[in-house]
Order: C-alpha cells, then sequence, then structure tokens
C-alpha cells in the first residue's frame, strides 16, 4: 500500500462501484428479498425478524428487546410475575431500525429488514472500497477486491439476512478507512470515527469488540513515548470502552432478571482431541461456503505478493504495518474466541464473519494492492484476468446461493413454516383474541410459529415427556399443533394428551385446540377433524394377515393409482396402519407419497416422505402409525397417485388394518 498525498478516489469511480454492486444485489437477491426466514440458520433469522416485531410491539423501547416468545431459552435468576417475551441480546440496533421504517410504513414484511442489512452491507462495501482505493489500491485492483468480499459465499448469503454479522463487520470497514486516514493524515476528527463506529460494530455483534481491543493496542504500543497523544487517545479509548462495557453490564442485567433466547455462554471443546475433530468438521461443513475455490487462489497470491513486498521495501509504510498488526491480533484473539465457542463452529457458518474475515481481507487483499499495471498492454492483459476471476467467483457464490437456498425434504423449518403460513387467517377465522396466547407444541423453532400466528405465547421444541407436560402449566389460551408432527412427536411421547385436547379448528396443516380434562380418549382422524371435511378418496384394508416387509423386499406399495380431480391447497393424505416388528428396528422406514403425471413422469413430479422409525423408538415393537401429509396444489386433472413404505433398513415387518385417506379441508372451525 503506497502512501498518497490525498485520497485518490473520484465519484465517478464511487458510482461506477455502486452500480455494479446494485446490479449484483438485483441479480442475487430478487428472487428472495421478500422471503420469511428460511434455509439455513432460519431459526436464528426468525428471532431477530421477532426482535424487530417485538420493537413495533413495544412503542420502539430499545432497551427492552422482546420477541414473540414469552418464555425464554435461559430462565431468569427468579421467575417472573408476568412473562413478556424481554430478551439479553446484543444491542439490536439493526434490527431496531427496521423496526423504525416497519412502524413508520406499517409494513412488516420480512422485505423490510432485508433491505436494511443489505443497505448497511453495501454501505460497507462502498468503504471497503474506499480503503482499498485510498491506501493505494488502483481502480481496478479495488473494484475486484470489493466483488472478492461481496462473492465470499456466507456474506453474500447473509447480505441480504437477518443476522447481525453484516452490520457489524460493514460498520467495521467504515471504521478502519478513518482508521487509516488517522494514521496518514493525523486528523484527530478521523480516530474519533473510528472508535464511534468500532464500538457500534461491538455493541451489535460482541466479538467485534477485538479490533476495537486490537486497535487500542497498537495506538498505545505506538504512541507511548508521544504522552500527549497517548493521553488523548486512551482517554478517549477508555471512554467508548466503557460505553462497550456499560451496555454488556445492562445486557447481563436484562439476562439474570428476564433470562434470554440467545446463547449466553461460552461453548468450548472438552478437550484437545474434541477440538481438533470440530475443526475438521467446521472445515468439512463450511470451507467453500466461506471461500470459493477461485478465492482461495485470490488468498494465497494475496499473502505471496503481501510477503514479497514487505521483503523488498522493509517497513517503510507505516500505515500498512499498522493495518497489519492490528489485523493479526484480531486474528490471533479469534483464534482464542474459535476455542473457547468451537461447538458453535460446525454448524454457525456466520460465526467466521465475526472473528477471521477483516485479518483475512486486509492481509490478502493488502498483498494484491502491491499490482501495478504500467504498459497499456499489460493493463489490459490484468485486467482480463481480473474480470475473468472476478466472474467465477461471482458464478461459485450464484450456485452455493442456489444450492443454499433449494429446500430439502428433510428441513423441519421449511416444513413448519409451511404448516403455519395461513395460521393468522385460522386465528381469525377462529375468533381469536389479538391478546389470546398459544402454546406450540413441536414449534421446531422459537419464534416462526408465533410470527405467522401473529400471536405471542410459548413454544415446545423438545418433545419429550417432561418437556410437554411442563408447557400445559404456562399461561396459554389454546394450544396450536402441527397435524404431520401430532402422533410421532408429540402424542407418541405424552399420549395422555389424547383425552386432553379439545379441536375446535384445523386447516389441514396445523390444528388448533383447547386444554381440557372432559374430552375423553379420542382418535387420531378426530384430534385433526377429518369428521368435519370431505372425503375424496377412501382405501381401507381391515385385515392384512401374513404380510410382511421380508429382509429382501424394499418397497411395500400401499396404494398405486390414477386419481381424476382438482387438487387444491387444502388437500391432506392420512394413513393409519398398526404395525409390527418381529425383531430390534433397524431404521430405515420412511412412509412415502410420490405423485406424477401419468402420461409423462418427467412433466410434472412431486416426492415427500415421512420417517416411521420414530414409532418403534425405546424397543418398542408394535405401534399405531399415523401419517399425514399435505398434497400440494396441483393444476393437472389427472394424477398418478402412489404411495409406498421404503423398508431401506430391511426390517421385518407385518401390517394390519391399513387405511389411506385424502380429504379436502373444507370447514376450518368445528
Amino acid at each position: 500500500m503506497n502512501n498518497p498525498k490525498h485520497d485518490p478516489i473520484h465519484l465517478k469511480e464511487v458510482f461506477f462501484t455502486a452500480s455494479v454492486l446494485f446490479f449484483l444485489s438485483v441479480l442475487f437477491f430478487s428472487n428472495h428479498i421478500q422471503q420469511f426466514p428460511s434455509h439455513i440458520h432460519a431459526w436464528t433469522q426468525s428471532d431477530r425478524y421477532a426482535l424487530s416485531l417485538g420493537f413495533v410491539d413495544n412503542g420502539l423501547d430499545l432497551f427492552h428487546p422482546a420477541t414473540l416468545n414469552l418464555h425464554p431459552k435461559y430462565e431468569p435468576q427468579e421467575k417472573l410475575a408476568e412473562e413478556k417475551g424481554i430478551t439479553r441480546v446484543d444491542l439490536p440496533l439493526p434490527d431496531y431500525l427496521a423496526a423504525i421504517i416497519m412502524t413508520i410504513t406499517g409494513n412488516q414484511n420480512p422485505v423490510v429488514f432485508r433491505l436494511v442489512t443489505l443497505l448497511i452491507g453495501l454501505v460497507g462495501l462502498l468503504y471497503f472500497y474506499a480503503l482499498m482505493r485510498s491506501n493505494g489500491s488502483g481502480f481496478s485492483i479495488a473494484l475486484f477486491s470489493t466483488v472478492f468480499v461481496f462473492s465470499s459465499p456466507v456474506f453474500t448469503y447473509y447480505l441480504d439476512g437477518f443476522i447481525p454479522s453484516i452490520p457489524a463487520i460493514s460498520i467495521s470497514f467504515a471504521a478502519f478507512y478513518y482508521y487509516c486516514r488517522y494514521l496518514r493524515y493525523n486528523i484527530f476528527r478521523d480516530f474519533i470515527l473510528t472508535l464511534i463506529l468500532l464500538t457500534v460494530a461491538a455493541l451489535i455483534r460482541m466479538p467485534f469488540i477485538l479490533p476495537l481491543l486490537a486497535v487500542a493496542a497498537i495506538q498505545f504500543i505506538f504512541s507511548f513515548r508521544k504522552k500527549e497523544i497517548l493521553i488523548r487517545e486512551i482517554l478517549l479509548i477508555l471512554f467508548f470502552i466503557s460505553i462497550f462495557s456499560a451496555y454488556y453490564t445492562y445486557n447481563q442485567y436484562l439476562g439474570k432478571v428476564y433470562g434470554s433466547l440467545f446463547l449466553n455462554q461460552l461453548m468450548p471443546a472438552r478437550s484437545l482431541k474434541e477440538l481438533s475433530q470440530l475443526t475438521l468438521l467446521t472445515l468439512a461443513n463450511w470451507k467453500f461456503h466461506y471461500f470459493s475455490v477461485t478465492q482461495h487462489l485470490v488468498i494465497l497470491a494475496g499473502i505471496v505478493l503481501l510477503t514479497t513486498k514487505l521483503i523488498r521495501k522493509g517497513l517503510s509504510d507505516k500505515v500498512l504495518i499498522k493495518l497489519l498488526l492490528v489485523s493479526g491480533i484480531i486474528f490471533l484473539a479469534g483464534i482464542a474466541y474459535f476455542v473457547l465457542m468451537a461447538q458453535q463452529f460446525p454448524a454457525h457458518d456466520y460465526y467466521i464473519i465475526d472473528i477471521f474475515y477483516l485479518p483475512v481481507f486486509f492481509i490478502a487483499l493488502a498483498g494484491l494492492s502491491s499490482i501495478r499495471f504500467k504498459q497499456k498492454k499489460t493493463m489490459i492483459f490484468g485486467n482480463i484476468l481480473l474480470l475473468l476471476f472476478g466472474l467465477t467467483m461471482l458464478f461459485s457464490s450464484y450456485q452455493t446461493q442456489n444450492e443454499r437456498y433449494t429446500t430439502k425434504g428433510w428441513d423441519r423449518t421449511a416444513i413448519t413454516t409451511a404448516n403455519f403460513t395461513g395460521g393468522s387467517d385460522l386465528c381469525s377465522e377462529s375468533n381469536i383474541s389479538a391478546e389470546a396466547k398459544v402454546l406450540v407444541i413441536d414449534a421446531y423453532t422459537y419464534n416462526i410459529p408465533l410470527i405467522l400466528l401473529n400471536r405471542k405465547g410459548y413454544t415446545v421444541i423438545n418433545t419429550s415427556k417432561s418437556e410437554i407436560e411442563k408447557s400445559l402449566h404456562y399461561d396459554f389460551d389454546f394450544i396450536a399443533i402441527q397435524n404431520r408432527f401430532l402422533s410421532c412427536d408429540v402424542l407418541r411421547n405424552f399420549p395422555q394428551l389424547r383425552s386432553r385436547l379439545k379441536p375446535f379448528a384445523n386447516n389441514g396443516k396445523t390444528g388448533f385446540y383447547h386444554l381440557t380434562d372432559l374430552a375423553g380418549q379420542q382418535p387420531f382422524v378426530d384430534l385433526i377433524g377429518l369428521p368435519h371435511q370431505n372425503i375424496i378418496y377412501s382405501n381401507e384394508k381391515q385385515s392384512v394377515t401374513g404380510l410382511s416387509q421380508k429382509s429382501d423386499k424394499v418397497f411395500f406399495t400401499v396404494i398405486d393409482t390414477v386419481l381424476t380431480m382438482p387438487f387444491s391447497d387444502s388437500f391432506l393424505l392420512v394413513f393409519e396402519s398398526h404395525a409390527t416388528l418381529s425383531e430390534k428396528s433397524k431404521g430405515g422406514l420412511h412412509f412415502v407419497m410420490d405423485l406424477s403425471n401419468p402420461i409423462s413422469e418427467q412433466q410434472f413430479k412431486f416426492y415427500d416422505s415421512f420417517q416411521l422409525d420414530s414409532f418403534f423408538e425405546e424397543n418398542n415393537n408394535q405401534a399405531k402409525i399415523e401419517v399425514t401429509l399435505n398434497i400440494p396444489k396441483i393444476e393437472q386433472k389427472n394424477v398418478r397417485f402412489k404411495c409406498y413404505i421404503w423398508n431401506q433398513g430391511r426390517n421385518n415387518l407385518v401390517y394390519s388394518n391399513m387405511k389411506l385417506q385424502i380429504v379436502q379441508y373444507i370447514k376450518h372451525t368445528f
């Protein structure tokens, strides 16, 4: 990085870079900018979205952040007289900004939050461009470096999401732009801006305290002999660290008094062996989501160029040296943070943004800034090469985004979101008050069902007998349970609910219930409201004697027929059967629904499966299988409807009393 007399940044360059980022944003995000929190880390992202909705509800009270979930994961020290959903959380400024816009516009759609994150991220990328440009990079290298950051797959994925890591790192880009200006021009206002921005980033996402402390350490070391400057810098640094400490203390207070929905403890590996395993697992899961193959090559090239530059020119560029030292401190501190939170990294890709992205960007791209195109032919060839590398990085990231936004059949977050979509309308049809509190059993996430029901309440994540029994003592007005998981996850673990649930609404996806002691033992079909609906198709075999799944038979066909009927999105498949295992379950049991065009299976295909293994847990060799699968809205009249049991584990099974029904939910309340 050279030491120019002034920042060589022209307005037309900034406008061009902004135009490129805008074009890329349209290309990457237009298909899902309005999408509900979904796919990878939809759980955490929905919790952040719920914080915004909580601010809208509480009159924009920044210092009492709350979600719709009234019972925190980490409980307070003393039981609350009234649970309000208030939670301990890093200062949720992006969530709060989204809530302000929601309040002003009356629009609470997720697009508001996504746009807030995206705009902060794009401004941060422009600051990153300015940082590279002002430290000696040519225009093409600075633009390439900005595209490099944008196209990091994890960065791209969260750039229009809800995770605070993107706003925090974007604000840090701006902070280091002003920090380098301060180091070069010694304008104290720039140092103040640096500390303000680094403090805001740390408040938003606590691991970003590391850059603030790193800057403090470097300034102390290099200003040690300049007492007047040192005192002024130290006093200012202490002031901003005290602001961070004050909120941290207040945050601890929130956790003690109200509890926390968010992680509030360290999660280190329990041994060196486990640390090694977690590190390898993290890399196996995410290494090409952190950076593509091309980006790994660029990082390697940047490090080689930087090393060569330091060997040739030594320590003449003081700004570069200080930035590299800050990056080194952040990197080493990040390793310590990784050790302390090792259990989180294999499942949380965005943690890498918090601790390693800044030093990797600064160290690798500082090397690229030494590239100079002195001759016209070299410039043309170099820019073509940068363009090819840039397009390759963008293409790799685009492919990764498509992969990340592909819904997998086993994604219970996506299933839960689909099942509760329209839940607010069902509440209105059922005349449920907006103030009524709901208990969602087997919610899978803390806030997604509550957001879609537009009600505050309680969620049961772990459907063990003790957790369900505990939840029945919460202060709720009604219960919501997904049809799909009612039998296998809820009634199987707590069969007493069969005589305590009184159904009063069901839309084919989710049922609403009152809790009573007078309901009596009820069959599954009554609990999901089938007697009130329109039975389109029924196939029943009262006795299937001698029918067994031999170890050499993997598929057992339940039904294979062509149905002629108009489908809507209110149709449900219901399958019931008694099943007996002749030996201990080997696992791998699935009920499969396969829909296709009877003439050409290539024109239309829909596949869904339901795992049956849970019915045979705890060495149970006899079970009443009760399965529901939602049938999608189909434009075709004739559909080949095939259902079979996939015995992947080659279990020895005997079925009896099979019954398969296709039901149209025409009456949602009863």
